[in-house]
C-alpha cells in the first residue's frame, strides 16, 4: 500500500491472497499510516471487487464495502486491463524486488520481521525518484482521517450444505453439526481468532476450533446425542464428503450481503 501523496509505504507478505488476509493485511497497513486515506484505489482481485464495467460501475464485495464504511473511506477500482491507473503501487513492486528481497527466512513472521525493517530504514528514508524527497518527511504533510476507536474485527464467511453425515465442509476440513440439521443450509463463519462458528437462521448450532490442517475432521459427540436409528449413519461416507473449495451453496443475493453484513463482530 502506497500512500499518493508522499510515497509512503507499507509492505506485507500474506500466507493466502483471499478475502480474510487481504482485509488483514488492509488494516494493518491503516493502523500502521496511523489514520485512514479519503479514497483508496485497488485492483480488481476477486476478494474485493465482484464485477468492474470499465464505465466507471463497479459492483464490490459486500464485505469489503463494510470494511470501507467502518473506516470511512471511499473504495475505488481501476479499469480493467489498465495498470497504469494505478502506477504509484505497481512501480514499488519492482522496487521491492530490487532492493529487498531475502535470501532466507524461516516464516511468514520471520519474512515480515525482515521486509518492516527494510521498509523503516530503506524505502521509507530514500529519495523519492518522483517527488524528491524522503517520504517519511513527505507523510508530515499527509491529511489523513483518524482511525476508528476500535479496530474491525474480521471473519469469513460461507454458506454450505449439512451432509447426510452430520458435517460440513470448510477449507478442506469436516465440522460437525447437530443431527437435525442434515439436509439444511448452514451459515459458517471464521473468525480470525481461530474460532469457527456455524448458525442456522439466528441461533449458533455449533463451534469448533479451526483446523490447521487439511482433509481434518473436528468431531463433537453432543452432535450425534439421540439421533434416530433409521438416520444417516455418521461413520459412512466419509470419501464422499469431501468437498472442494469452493463449495459453497447457491442462494439469493440478499442472503449473500446479509453475511457480508453481518462479517464483523464489535
Amino acid at each position: 500500500m502506497v500512500l499518493a501523496y508522499s510515497r509512503m509505504l507499507y509492505v506485507e507478505f500474506i500466507k493466502a491472497g483471499d478475502q480474510l488476509h487481504i482485509l488483514q493485511a488492509l488494516r494493518h497497513a491503516l493502523e500502521f499510516f496511523g489514520g485512514v486515506p479519503r479514497v483508496m484505489l485497488s485492483d480488481n482481485c476477486s476478494p474485493l471487487v465482484v464485477a468492474n464495467d470499465g464505465q466507471g460501475h463497479v459492483d464490490w464485495q459486500p464485505a469489503y464495502l463494510d470494511f470501507a464504511k467502518f473506516y470511512g473511506f471511499v473504495p475505488k477500482a481501476c479499469r480493467p486491463r489498465r495498470s497504469r491507473t494505478k502506477g504509484k503501487v505497481e512501480r514499488p513492486i519492482r522496487y521491492i524486488r530490487d532492493s529487498f528481497w531475502p535470501v532466507a527466512f524461516v516464516d511468514v513472521q520471520d519474512l515480515n520481521r525482515q521486509v518492516a525493517w527494510w521498509r523503516d530504514h530503506v524505502a521509507n528514508v530514500r529519495i523519492h525518484g518522483t517527488t524528491h524527497e524522503q517520504p517519511i518527511v513527505g507523510f508530515q504533510a499527509e491529511k489523513l482521517q483518524p482511525l476508528p476507536a476500535t479496530p474491525y474485527v474480521l471473519a469469513c464467511a460461507g454458506l454450505r450444505k449439512v451432509m447426510n453425515d452430520c458435517r460440513v465442509s470448510w477449507n478442506t476440513n469436516l465440522y460437525t453439526v447437530p443431527w437435525r440439521y442434515v439436509g439444511h443450509t448452514v451459515l459458517v463463519r471464521e473468525f480470525e481468532s481461530g474460532r469457527l462458528q456455524i448458525e442456522y437462521g439466528v441461533q449458533v448450532i455449533a463451534e469448533h476450533r479451526v483446523l490447521s490442517g487439511k482433509h481434518q475432521i473436528s468431531t463433537d459427540p453432543e452432535h450425534y446425542k439421540n439421533i434416530p436409528r433409521d438416520s444417516a449413519n455418521p461413520t459412512r461416507g466419509k470419501t464422499a464428503g469431501w468437498q472442494v473449495d469452493p463449495d459453497v451453496e447457491q442462494g439469493e443475493l440478499t442472503v449473500y450481503e446479509q453475511i457480508a453484513m453481518g462479517g464483523y463482530v464489535q
